[in-house]
């Protein structure tokens, strides 16, 4: 069996290796760039590492199968689902060939969303989705005058963008005209993490539309509807649109992603989508988690809001406890807010931030959402308990403690 895979974001990678299990099959993978985007999740806190570790970084794109290939540089440029063939063209010297597959993996995931404002070209406004950005972004980084950075956008992917840049030493100030900070959290939860993120020492101008990029040849000056910032650096995270372009017939939803159900098909046959190209059919919500200035940040199911305006009857518990005991070293704060089903309690979802591995929590809770358990059920599983690492009673128990008082 062969398998072609388009594009390196890790998921397709991974649904490959997973639809070869078992079978002698080849997987070749296709990328267009000249690196691997398999990592890409993660470019933030790529910014400060050292050339060699960035190296290792690079070269650990790998796949496991032992007859997987990968090829950078070759853009797929046609494909046709009856006859089961993928176009590709060289991006070096043009040339094309056409592949035969038995079964298709697009992993093309998202392209940026540039900032529209005067002057938007100038050097110094540059977005950081490709290890190419990454590359540039590090050159830039090392000129001393590089102070004043701002990021657009209020989503995860811009308040890691931004803390990262601060934990650089930079100047960082956050500016947003869209949904304001974490749309997809509940507004409550919303305020508690910006208030977080503003003590540990991020600006946030949240409401305000950029005008204007102004300066010579590069950035000087960041103008916006409300005012002007001194930047020497701006980096557009203003969201992404997914890149679905080569199965115009595929099944879609309403933002253009392919539609694909439980095992990644979508609506072709032989062909499969995973990564931020492909949404579930069933409309399931994803778990999604984000460092943030040394802050973690978590969620997965339904939030309060979300589940109003389906029609439930929610209720949301908040409670805050110790990620391990007041005796080990430096013991932090997991806050955690529930969301249940009001008659059956059943869990809905959960917001959770706080310290080192607080986003690892949410993983509980995400089975327990699939699993249909209820607080009191979710409350009775047996979690670690290691006075070294863990506190007697982990803080999603409290919160099913909560839950539980407010009966």
């Amino acid at each position: 069996m062969k398998i072609i895979v388009i594009g390196s974001i890790s998921s397709g990678m991974t649904l490959a290796e997973r639809l070869a299990a078992g079978e002698n099959a080849e997987i070749i993978l296709y990328e267009k760039e000249q690196f691997c985007s398999c990592g890409t999740k993660g470019l933030p806190h790529y910014l400060g590492l050292k050339a060699d570790e960035l190296g290792e970084v690079l070269s650990g794109c790998t796949l496991s199968a032992r007859n997987g290939s990968i090829h950078t540089g070759w853009e797929a440029v046609a494909v046709d689902a009856a006859k089961r063939t993928v176009t590709l063209r060289a991006a070096e010297t043009g040339e094309t060939v056409t592949e035969a597959y038995d079964k298709l993996v697009l992993a093309t995931g998202s392209r940026s969303i540039p900032l529209e404002a005067e002057g938007a070209g100038r050097m110094g406004v540059h977005p950081l989705s490709r290890v190419e950005d990454l590359m540039l972004l590090r050159e830039f980084l090392r000129t001393p005058y590089v102070r004043d950075i701002a990021v657009l956008g209020g989503g995860l992917a811009a308040l890691e963008t931004a803390g990262a840049f601060q934990a650089l030493g930079r100047e960082v100030q956050v500016i947003d005209c869209g949904q304001g900070l974490l749309p997809g959290f509940d507004g409550e939860v919303r305020a508690a993490i910006q208030r977080e993120l503003e003590d540990r020492g991020l600006r946030f101008h949240l409401g305000e539309r950029v005008t204007a990029v102004e300066g010579r040849t590069f950035i000087e000056t960041l103008r916006t509807d409300r005012g002007s910032y001194p930047c020497d650096l701006c980096v557009p995270c203003l969201g992404t649109r997914p890149e679905t372009g080569l199965l115009p017939e595929a099944a879609r939803d309403l933002e253009g992603r392919y539609l694909v159900d439980c095992d990644g098909r979508t609506s072709l046959p032989g062909v499969y989508a995973a990564g931020s190209c492909a949404a579930a059919r069933e409309g399931g919500e994803p778990t999604v988690c984000a460092s943030i200035a040394g802050l973690e940040v978590a969620r997965t199911g339904l939030t309060q809001e979300a589940a109003v305006q389906r029609g439930l009857h929610p209720v949301g518990v908040t409670a805050s406890g110790q990620d391990r005991t007041g005796l080990v070293p430096n013991a932090g704060v997991v806050t955690v807010k529930l969301v249940l089903e009001g008659a059956s309690r059943k869990v809905l979802g959960a917001q959770i931030w706080g310290g080192a591995d607080s986003a690892a929590r949410i993983n509980a809770v995400a089975v327990a959402v699939q699993a249909g358990m209820t607080a009191e059920e979710l409350a009775k599983t047996r979690f670690v308990t290691n006075t070294a690492v863990h506190a007697a009673l982990d803080p999603i128990q409290l919160a099913c403690a909560a839950a539980k008082a407010e009966g």
